[in-house]
């Protein structure tokens, strides 16, 4: 029974990790900025991942997401000039899972028991990205819309396109922001 009980509390805590391992999306605007008068964008470099299909990835899906919006890509004399930053830096984790087995009793002459138990940790590294989206008016030089994401890569090139187009279809979800 107390074997059973150590393993569900283990898996327990696997799945909390887990969950709470996932993006982490927040944007931020201009409270005084008329998103209704957004209809077109063209794209600058600014400081473009590293990698080259990385950076294709995060433009396309980045592309994407402002054409979802109705915002139509143009090369000069646009509403909006957007951009982005990409940043990666490797983390540490340390997992220590503890197995423990105990004797013991209640009776007349047996008060106590004895347990035996051992620790083990591993560590593990991983790499946390770090992308944020900047929408502002060339005109005025002005910030309207900033959007970051914040999640686990992989080695799996497939996976980390999904998660760069998560994250840009989480960025714009709220956009054009509420009361605008």
């Amino acid at each position: 029974m107390k074997v059973f009980q150590i393993l569900s509390c283990t898996f327990l805590v696997l799945a909390i990790n887990m969950a709470c391992s996932g993006k982490k999306v927040n944007y931020d605007y201009d409270q005084n900025a008329d998103f209704s008068q957004y209809k077109t964008y063209s794209y600058q470099a600014t400081s473009p991942a590293q990698n080259q299909l990385v950076d294709q990835r995060i433009v396309a899906a980045l592309d994407s997401e402002l054409s979802k919006q109705g915002i139509r890509k143009v090369d000069s004399n646009s509403d909006l000039v957007a951009t982005y930053h990409a940043s990666t830096e490797q983390q540490k984790s340390f997992n220590t899972t503890t197995y423990g087995y105990g004797g013991g009793g209640l009776g007349m002459r047996r008060r106590g028991g004895m347990g035996m138990g051992s620790s083990t940790t591993t560590e593990n590294d991983f790499t946390v990205g770090t992308l944020v989206v900047d929408l502002y008016e060339p005109g005025k030089k002005q910030l309207v819309f900033r959007g970051t994401a914040e999640g686990t890569l992989s080695d799996n090139p497939d996976k980390n396109t999904k998660s760069i187009n998560d994250s840009m279809k989480k960025i714009f979800e709220k956009y054009p922001p509420e009361g605008n």
